[in-house]
């Protein structure tokens, strides 16, 4: 009886613990971007980086692909190429941005009909983002012809919140030809850009500057009353 209830309260720590898989879909959508759009910070390389929510050239969403692969990305809307066209190895890619977000919408196109895998990593899991292990398979596997443009949009429908995606085409011989269209909601609370915060710090500056000239004011007329 002891040990009946111990796998029951095993079992229940464990429910609450894990995150439910079905609440993390991915549905596909219009090409509408979501609130913060990602632009490319044009380079050659692997990782290669983009900028959000503004076109400001500063670093802070790393896109990593398999290791012998060799990226480009354009500047604008974040466009990621493989570097050589005619030999493609762009297999998988990592998509990290640094805040947490709430949902990512992408798109990608492929080198030939093939199954496509999405994965994702919650936020505060302690997992390197960096490492294929790391992440949990997103439900079933998107299939995807080769002209195909679809949108997809990946969210929690009970409030979690990511760290990072992955996609990997998993058919053999055929590779990611273009990863495009790139935009997320970063979670409730995550820390503004620094940019942000400089505008932040600017309206507190004009707040505390009105409060003065008015308490100024304020005694000047108490002064004439």
């Amino acid at each position: 009886m002891r040990l009946s209830l111990k796998v029951a309260l095993a079992a229940a720590v464990i429910s609450v613990a894990t995150p439910s898989l079905a609440a993390v879909t991915v549905t596909t959508t219009t090409g509408t971007p979501l609130s913060y759009e990602i632009y490319g910070i044009k380079s050659t390389g692997n990782p290669v980086f983009g900028s959000s929510p503004n076109n400001t050239n500063v670093p802070n969403v790393t896109y990593t692909a398999n290791a012998t692969t060799q990226m480009d990305i354009k500047n604008g809307f974040a466009a990621i190429d493989d570097a050589d066209p005619k030999n493609p190895s762009f297999a998988w890619l990592i998509i990290d941005p640094d805040l947490d977000f709430s949902a990512m919408k992408l798109a990608f196109q492929l080198t030939g009909e093939a199954d496509v895998q999405i994965f994702y990593l919650l936020a505060n899991s302690g997992l390197n983002p960096d490492l294929f292990a790391s992440f949990s398979q997103l439900g079933a596997t998107e299939h995807q012809a080769k002209d195909d443009d679809v949108n997809y949009l990946i969210q929690g429908n009970a409030g979690e919140v990511f760290d990072a995606l992955l996609i990997k085409v998993n058919t053999a011989n055929m590779n990611l030809f273009e990863f495009k269209q790139n935009s997320y909601d970063p979670a409730p609370g995550a820390v503004p850009e620094p940019a942000s915060w400089a505008l932040m710090l600017l309206g507190f500056a004009g707040i505390g500057a009105a409060l003065r000239r008015r308490r100024r004011r304020g005694m000047v007329l108490e002064q004439l009353a």
